[in-house]
């Protein structure tokens, strides 16, 4: 399970977020273009629910995913790597599932000790910062104060949590 906090930021607070993680010895292990379909099930609306159907292109495969949020910050995620983007969507189109939004993004990827922080620039939507780390259902409240700590050394505090998804956000009723 991964325990992980998302806050927003505007964009002077963004740009500076780079050189604070790199400061406190975060490398950066990534970057990449993302673009996220979000499905919803015909007999369930899915938005709001805290759980998810997507599919992650990241040129040319894509990742199938579904996530289960367990707790606040505490997510069982169940995905799966795909050769086919469009033969997948057919499929998930054939199944009845109805497409609910677009998440079209820029992300960079660091890592810190054993955290994982990403900033991503999300098209028509904003900056945000994730932080995540490894845990369980035992210690999710620790591990989630670890990832606040984490957000606080960086430049950003508790205001700027938020509890929304992004694809809440981009697929509003």
């Amino acid at each position: 399970m991964e325990v992980e906090i998302k806050a927003k930021c505007d964009k002077k607070e963004f740009d500076s977020l780079r050189s604070k993680i790199i400061e406190l010895g975060g490398v950066k292990s990534k970057e990449k273009h993302q673009v996220d379909q979000y499905y919803n099930l015909a007999s369930e609306d899915l938005r709001g629910t805290k759980r998810y159907i997507r599919v992650r292109e990241e040129g040319e495969g894509a990742i199938l995913a579904f996530h289960e949020n367990v707790n606040e910050g505490l997510t069982n995620e169940y995905e799966t790597k795909v050769e086919d983007n469009k033969m997948l969507k057919t499929i998930l189109e054939k199944f009845g599932l109805q497409k609910l939004g677009l998440i079209d993004k820029y992300r960079e990827k660091f890592d810190l000790n054993e955290f994982e922080i990403c900033l991503d620039k999300v098209t028509n939507i904003g900056t945000f910062v994730e932080i995540e780390t490894d845990g369980n259902e035992s210690n999710w409240k620790e591990k989630r104060q670890e990832c606040i700590e984490l957000l606080n050394k960086i430049g950003l505090n508790e205001e700027n949590l938020t509890n929304e998804y992004l694809c809440d956000i981009a697929t509003k009723k």
